[in-house]
């Protein structure tokens, strides 16, 4: 909302709680180019009428309101360009006691009537359509269990109708089943065990008219029980998976790709495996934490501890006559860690101190990150890889003493916090410790870490942009990794190795996840996992999207780089031999034309994508057939061998899920699975509940004047199954402007409706006001230097002349609001009133409600 309309709706809300006491209140609106002369002349002669009016206090006051209207008229030459509205009478709630007020309005939209009336109330509705939105679009969210009608309009989402549907669930698992731990790649970027993953969520599986990664729905999901494991590994790279003896994978032959059991899998034959996996990735806002604990400046302890010794109090005394720890007392004079807040006013107090004036003179706040960082990211990486979590401190361990300077350093500039370096002589180690319980909370509500085996990739993470993920993954692989004749990290929690496999796969870092018993570790009876990164275009992803803070580190890697042959055993071309004949057939080729590799298409081998590039796509002059086989060489998909299988016989439980394209990606590896059939009765309710849904968005929105669109979404396929059959009217379908797959149903699923749907709905407030917010955390997020929030921060700038967009939230004061954008006309900084109907806008208001994007840096 900008400031005119933000001004129109406080007078107007205040106008509509005025009542007079008879029809006494007088309302005038003057359209634009209408003579203002004419309209003096007409006040008079309503002055004259009212001179007749029988009762004194209602005739003196009518005249008296009219009178100022024509006094204030006399000071304007011409009408102003969008017209103007005056109001004015006796506002007074003591009788006898009058209280004559004017209100003279210049509207931000010119005015289309010529209105005089004197009544016991304002005419304002003109106005009020000023305020209201212009369009509104109508809203419908379902699946098979769930549907719900919306409005919107403007900023606002009015909900209509919600209805529930009593569809059975009849469908019967198949037995193409994994264990429960079998990790899944859901479209958003989260890695989740099998058991933990929804129904209508999107997962990662391939689109094989494209040969690429592609989204795909989870139609359903059950719990069963088998009682004989086919653990199934791969090499090139060395990849494992537990299933049923049922459960059908995609294996290459040269015949192409077609479907195989489990029981009929043999040693050597190849399964299929992503190369690489694109996720958009998301902006994370984190959880606000108050920074109630401060730093303590050295002087500060300093300060404290001579008074202390003045007043001969030992650090026995203080323990036993306020409880803070001797311990803890003695290391905070030493400097080595803070007292809370709490345990800081206690000290004041039996000391003496003015504990205010302490603060303002020697403490300083700890800074909380509002967005997800790449600062942030690398410190939860080197956290989860080697680090602990207590509940005043955070504690990272580290070797190398480069290393960890350089992490004290990236912590005391994330947090504004004093870091604490302490080499451990006893144990060969350097300890970085930063205290706060703020900080502690930060991480704690934010990342999922999990301790020991239950340690796990935080979802806000895994859900990251690229450039955090890659930042995430320098953390873990500087506390964990190492290069030597391969680039590896060796950890003992499963889950975790290869919930990092697949974030590297975000990066095209192919890996392997090698098991050792690790019993030569006398600290440890868990197996040691070890990610291997072998192949040389992984290791070139690695060094230019996440390397090591490390020198060392990365001089060997920079080592193993230049040693390595581009020929990979991981990247192989998907397509086999003979068919790629085939295709050189068509335009007069044949083996004799690629000598070097005659054996590829006699199926003999395997061939690596580079070997394809230089072997075969470089020879080809024909511009149709390369374009062809350059089209193969971008496939996402690549074969990878089976080296072992082995059975195990025990009764255990496993998930069997139905995909929407019979396939998703299971532990890396691509796996079949056929959506069962849906029964006859329950097609026959969903289309019930479907038309009786649909009688329902009819009658709602026929009736609403000036409907611009309809925006359908939900999750699953159900929203294309109703917007596809003759649920809706003709006249309303041909409104229905987008379709969108979205998370949820209900009101959460209605907004991210809306939110998704920014691209049509561009001009409309609710998305004016997402896209600067969202330019606004992008910047605090990068932390670049052109943003800032706090309203002294933000008052700091604007004085500077350094803000270009002022963003307030229409919660604050309106003093505040009329303060900060008088001093924004001086410097011509666009000012935004920003409502708390969105979610971005409720951000706002938690980061105090002032936000300001800006011109250039001032720090």
């Amino acid at each position: 909302m900008d400031e005119a309309h933000y001004k129109l709706k406080k007078i107007v809300d205040k106008l509509e709680k005025i009542k007079g006491r008879h029809t006494e209140l007088v309302s005038v609106y003057v359209p634009p180019k209408y003579s203002l002369d004419a309209i003096r002349t007409q006040l008079s002669s309503e002055a004259d009428t009212a001179s007749n009016i029988k009762s004194k206090p209602v005739r003196q006051n009518v005249i008296t309101a009219i009178e100022k209207m024509i006094s204030e008229l006399r000071k304007y030459k011409k009408t102003p360009e969008n017209g103007l509205v005056l109001f004015s009478g006796n506002i007074s709630e003591v009788e006898g006691k009058p209280d004559y007020q004017l209100w003279v309005i210049h509207p931000p939209e010119p005015i289309n009537i010529k209105l005089y009336r004197c009544d016991s109330f304002f005419v304002i509705e003109p106005l009020k359509e000023q305020l209201e939105a212009k369009y509104s679009y109508g809203l419908i969210v379902l699946d098979h269990k769930d549907a719900n009608l919306a409005l919107l309009k403007g900023r606002a989402i009015v909900f209509l109708h919600n209805m529930r549907s009593f569809v059975t669930g009849k469908m019967k698992a198949g037995g193409q089943c994994v264990i429960p731990s079998t990790l899944v790649q859901k479209s958003n970027g989260e890695i989740v065990e099998i058991s933990k993953l929804m129904k209508n969520e999107k997962l990662c599986g391939v689109d094989f008219q494209k040969n690429k990664v592609a989204d795909l729905w989870c139609i359903e999901k059950w719990r069963t029980k088998k009682g004989k494991i086919y653990n199934i590994i791969t090499k090139n790279p060395r990849l494992g998976i537990e299933t049923s003896e049922n459960h059908e994978f995609l294996v290459l032959n040269k015949e192409g790709i077609s479907r195989k059991r489990a029981k009929d899998l043999a040693i050597g034959e190849y399964l299929l495996t992503p190369e690489k996996i694109n996720i958009v990735g998301s902006l994370h806002l984190l959880k606000t934490i108050e920074p109630i604990f401060v730093n303590v400046s050295k002087k500060g302890k300093d300060y404290l501890k001579s008074i202390r010794l003045k007043k001969k109090k030992s650090q026995l005394a203080v323990e036993k006559e306020i409880g803070i720890k001797q311990a803890n007392l003695s290391a905070f004079e030493r400097d080595n860690m803070n007292l809370g807040w709490k345990n800081l006013k206690k000290l004041c107090n039996i000391l003496d101190v003015n504990f205010n004036l302490f603060v303002r003179r020697y403490c300083k706040k700890i800074n909380l990150p509002k967005v997800l960082n790449k600062a942030l990211a690398q410190i939860v990486g080197y956290l989860i890889g080697d680090g602990s979590i207590e509940e005043y401190r955070l504690s990272f361990f580290e070797e190398r003493k480069e290393v960890a300077k350089a992490y004290a350093q990236k912590l005391e500039k994330l947090f504004n916090s004093k870091a604490h370096l302490i080499f451990r002589k006893d144990k060969n180690y350097y300890q970085i410790r930063i205290y706060g319980s703020p900080i502690v909370k930060l991480i704690v509500e934010n990342f999922e870490i999990g301790k020991g085996q239950d340690r796990r990739v935080p979802k806000k993470i895994s859900e990251a942009k690229e450039e955090i993920v890659g930042a995430f993954l320098k953390g873990i692989f500087d506390a964990e990794g190492y290069a030597s004749s391969k680039l590896a990290l060796g950890i003992n929690n499963k889950i975790l190795s290869h919930q990092i496999s697949l974030l590297l796969l975000r990066f095209g870092i192919i890996s392997s996840v090698v098991t050792y018993d690790n019993k030569k570790n006398p600290y440890s009876n868990n197996a040691r996992y070890t990610i291997e990164i072998s192949d040389k275009k992984s290791l070139e992803s690695f060094k230019k999207n996440i390397g090591f803070t490390s020198r060392e580190k990365m001089n060997k890697l920079n080592r193993l780089i230049s040693k390595k042959s581009n020929v990979s055993y991981n990247r192989q071309i998907l397509i086999p031999g003979n068919k790629i004949l085939d295709i050189a057939r068509e335009f007069g080729l044949n083996t004799r034309s690629f000598p070097k590799v005659a054996s590829f298409f006699r199926d003999k081998r395997k061939m690596s994508k580079y070997i394809f590039m230089h072997s075969i796509v470089k020879e080809v002059k024909n511009p149709t057939l390369k374009k062809k086989l350059m089209k193969i060489l971008s496939y996402e998909i690549m074969p990878t061998q089976i080296k072992e299988i082995h059975i195990s016989h025990k009764n255990a439980e496993m998930i069997d899920i139905a995909m929407q394209n019979e396939n998703f990606i299971a532990n890396r590896l691509v796996v079949h699975n056929s959506a069962p059939r849906f029964q006859r009765e329950r097609q026959e309710e969903i289309k019930q509940f479907f038309k009786k849904f649909g009688e329902k968005a009819n009658k709602s929105f026929s009736e609403i004047k000036n409907l611009n669109g309809i925006l359908i979404g939900g999750p699953g396929p159900a929203k294309e199954d109703f917007y596809n059959g003759d649920f809706l009217s003709t006249e309303l379908k041909k409104k229905v402007i987008a379709v969108k797959d979205i998370s949820d149903t209900g009101e959460h699923g209605i907004r991210e409706l809306v939110m998704k749907s920014k691209d049509i709905l561009s001009k409309e407030d609710i998305i004016i006001e997402k896209i600067i917010l969202e330019k606004l955390f992008k910047h605090l997020a990068k932390d670049d230097g052109f943003s800032s929030y706090g309203e002294a921060e933000v008052m700091e700038n604007l004085k500077k002349g350094a803000v270009e967009t002022l963003l307030l939230s229409d919660t604050l004061p309106e003093e505040k609001i009329e303060e900060f954008s008088e001093i924004s006309k001086e410097f011509g900084s666009k000012v935004i009133l920003i409502s708390t109907e969105t979610q971005e806008g409720v951000q706002l208001k938690e980061l105090g409600g002032f936000g300001a994007i800006l011109r250039y840096k001032t720090t």
